[in-house]
């Protein structure tokens, strides 16, 4: 059996009209982010979650930079 960390490869834009909400699956979130014609969904473990709150923060300081 294959396992990989990483279940798919895409990429999305997020506009500034694009709903996002988030809600518990489990020990999981699942964060989904509402367009009017796509959606699009991400399942994060804690561990990952704070990875991408990192990501995030980091990358929002270089947009203000």
């Amino acid at each position: 059996m294959l396992r990989s960390d990483l279940e798919i490869t895409t990429w999305a834009k997020i506009n500034d009209s694009c709903s996002i909400s988030a809600e518990v699956e489990g020990t999981d979130l699942v964060v989904r982010f509402a367009g009017q014609l796509d959606n699009f969904e991400v399942l994060f473990t804690p561990a990952s979650l704070d990875q991408l709150i990192t990501a995030a923060t980091e990358g929002r300081a270089l947009l203000n930079a």
